[in-house]
């Protein structure tokens, strides 16, 4: 009888260390999801960031560009502020070549 006793004793004991490493493993699984999740909030946070910049460069661009057609317009040089805009919408239009272009538009 006693040894019986002994016995349960023992079952309930291993139960308790199972019990023990599942909770390690939520709590494991919990940190990891914790950590996952705050890596992509900061990932999430980055991108954004350079969405932003990246916009914000576009507009700058874009402002200088339609300063400089306005400028070209202006001056009533049409064939040069036609060919400005054509490079614009190729997208490889910088602020140095539209700087350029006027220079060259007022010289004439």
């Amino acid at each position: 009888m006693a040894q019986q006793k002994q016995h349960q004793h023992k079952k309930q004991n291993s139960h308790k260390g199972h019990k023990r490493q599942n909770l390690h493993k939520r709590q494991l699984l919990h940190m990891a999801h914790n950590l996952h999740k705050r890596h992509n909030q900061h990932n999430r946070q980055n991108l954004q960031k350079m969405q932003n910049k990246l916009q914000r460069d576009i507009l700058d661009k874009v402002q200088v560009v339609c300063r400089v057609l306005w400028e070209l317009l202006l001056l009533q040089i049409i064939p040069l502020a036609v060919w400005a805009m054509v490079k614009m919408v190729n997208g490889n239009i910088m602020a140095l070549q539209c700087i350029h272009i006027v220079k060259m538009a007022r010289k004439q």
